[in-house]
């Protein structure tokens, strides 16, 4: 079977030579470039489009490769002239062309892939390599001549190693190592693609040629007929000039196809762009407002960086701080207001931001000349994309004039305006909470009843402003004998109450108010006059005598009156209702007389 294909022996004598014409062979090396250039390119649309569009290129694609192939081989076949007649079955012809076709797509489709392998360019230069040994032999195969046509057989290996390697290699350049090209060589985009056409066209061109040094025509001299190349010329001319004229067409629809694509995609870019420039517009917007607010804004501002440190500083804060922007930038928010906030240290308001992105407190602080301050300070994170803290935005309020105002509301409310002693409405919040302690402790609590002896008759014998001043007088000099944590409170003219706490036996509170007795009777210098008052005092003791706050004052009041009612200048505790004894007093002191010496008018 095979000595119907390869030459198995011939003498020389039966071997007939031929000629080629040089302009035909340059002519179907051109078209094995031009095609392969063009199908290059529709191979990249085809790898870089999806849909409707990629199969158009794969189709257009192997039609320009495969056309281009079997018009490469027609030329070349009309280029060498054996001096005799040759005819060429038109089926077998036409066939030869399928070889090509199908191996162009198969090639181009595995091309078509977003990622590349080596495997996939090794098939794809194979399946080119073998279209176009294909369609060379079968196109050989439909010459109609009077010698025989055989082959020898290694230059038949060679024209199928020519045809592989070399499609191999095309590809390789064109699809695997155009960066590598590109960066070592520096080679433009443009000539990686030429220098790919040319090999994939000397692949083509190659196989060809290389099969026609294969071919062995076995004959007699007699069956020459003399040159014949002027037909064969035109003929190869007008299958050339038409195989360009389909590849340029091809191409041109392809172009057109492409050209329509990247048109559609530019209009949606511009869409989106538009939509972008007025998305920006609005954040440019946002943006100068929010540095409006930032830099003109009346409330202070800070940028932290993710370590706290500041960044940045409006002109707010440095008109309320008295502080530069140069001291600030760079400094912790510790460094500026020291180590505590609050109570808290700022590594545990770090904590606490870092988990709630958000704290908010106040804290007293000293500006640049020393002047104390009260700030308000509020701390937001800003989170990116992938929800890490980007930085943290600072707001400062200076509430000194708020917190004095506050402070000042609170001696109104809760202290007396003349004597600045806690009143009634404080009395009953620190009763309850030392009631609160001394449950807690396991103490006792005393809580006094006091009432200035002879206050009268100092309001009606030096009036009103004297009145005052005593009071005044007096209420500094029970502070005086109090401890830090005891309270005495005026809950109306002469009368107070105190309270005594965090103490286990009566005789602990006797010296205390022995003190204040002996105290409240030294003499008092007025303004028109020295007077000398004395006091009377109740007394209760939580938890021995009551439990309730009202029942604890209560019971003080009775035993103040108790203590009027036995001789003024004394103090009693309270006993219940049948107390009447003489001697249930825990100190007894004489009583004098109100006014020492006349006023003076």
């Amino acid at each position: 079977m095979l000595d119907g294909f390869f030459l198995s022996h011939a003498s020389p004598a039966q071997l007939l030579e031929g000629r080629s014409d040089a302009g035909l062979v340059v002519l179907s090396v051109l078209i094995a470039i031009v095609s392969a250039a063009v199908c290059l390119r529709l191979a990249s649309v085809a790898q870089a489009t999806t849909g409707p569009t990629q199969q158009a290129a794969l189709l257009a694609g192997s039609l320009v490769l495969g056309s281009g192939i079997w018009a490469m081989h027609f030329v070349g076949m009309l280029a060498f002239d054996l001096c005799l007649t040759v005819n060429y079955d038109l089926n077998l012809t036409l066939i030869s062309m399928v070889p090509s076709l199908l191996a162009s797509w198969i090639a181009l489709r595995i091309l078509s892939k977003p990622r590349i392998t080596r495997l996939s360019l090794l098939v794809g230069g194979v399946c080119v390599g073998a279209g176009i040994g294909a369609m060379h032999y079968s196109g050989m195969a439909s010459m109609q001549m009077a010698p025989m046509l055989r082959y020898d057989p290694f230059w038949f290996a060679a024209s199928l190693v020519v045809a592989v390697v070399l499609s191999t290699l095309a590809l390789w350049i064109r699809f695997a190592l155009r960066e590598r090209l590109r960066a070592a060589l520096k080679w433009s985009p443009e000539t990686i693609k030429t220098v790919s056409a040319l090999v994939m066209g000397g692949a083509i061109s190659g196989m060809h040629y290389t099969a026609m040094a294969a071919a062995r025509f076995v004959g007699t001299p007699g069956m020459l007929e003399g040159p014949s190349t002027g037909g064969a010329r035109t003929l190869g001319m007008t299958v050339a000039f038409a195989a360009l004229a389909v590849i340029g067409l091809i191409g041109l629809l392809m172009g057109l196809l492409r050209y329509r694509a990247l048109w559609r995609r530019v209009e949606t870019n511009e869409q989106r762009l538009q939509s972008l420039l007025s998305e920006r517009r609005k954040i440019e917007s946002r943006l100068r407002v929010a540095a409006s607010v930032f830099e003109h804004g009346y409330e202070g501002f800070m940028v932290l960086d993710a370590r706290f440190r500041v960044t940045d500083i409006n002109h707010a804060y440095q008109r309320m701080s008295g502080f530069s922007k140069s001291h600030c930038v760079g400094r912790t928010l510790e460094d500026l207001y020291g180590p505590l906030v609050l109570g808290q240290t700022f590594e545990s308001v770090q904590e606490i931001v870092a988990k709630t992105k958000h704290w908010q407190g106040e804290i007293e602080a000293l500006d640049a000349g020393g002047v104390s301050a009260v700030h308000r300070i509020s701390i937001s994170a800003v989170l990116d994309d992938f929800k890490r803290i980007q930085h943290f935005i600072v707001v400062i309020s200076d509430v000194t004039q708020d917190k004095s105002h506050e402070r000042e509301l609170e001696e109104i409310a809760l202290y007396d305006s003349l004597t600045g002693l806690p009143n009634r409405r404080l009395l009953n919040d620190r009763l309850a909470q030392g009631i609160h302690a001394a449950n807690r402790q396991k103490t006792l609590l005393a809580v006094l009843y006091l009432d200035l002896d002879g206050f009268k008759q100092v309001n009606d014998l030096m009036g009103h402003a004297d009145g005052d001043l005593l009071l005044c007088e007096q209420g500094r000099r029970i502070r005086a004998e109090l401890r830090g944590d005891d309270t005495a409170a005026r809950i109306g003219g002469d009368e107070m109450v105190l309270l005594l706490g965090d103490w286990n036996e009566l005789h602990q509170a006797e010296a205390t108010i022995a003190r204040l007795l002996e105290a409240i009777s030294r003499p008092v210098v007025l303004p028109r006059g020295t007077v000398r008052v004395t006091a009377s005092i109740g007394m209760s003791i939580f938890p021995l005598d009551a439990q309730l706050p009202e029942a604890l004052l209560e019971q003080a009041d009775q035993a103040m009156y108790d203590a009027k009612q036995r001789g003024k200048n004394q103090f009693r505790r309270y006993r219940g209702p049948s107390d009447a004894e003489p001697g249930s007093e825990l100190v007894q002191l004489n009583d004098t007389d109100c006014v020492q010496s006349a006023p003076t008018v």
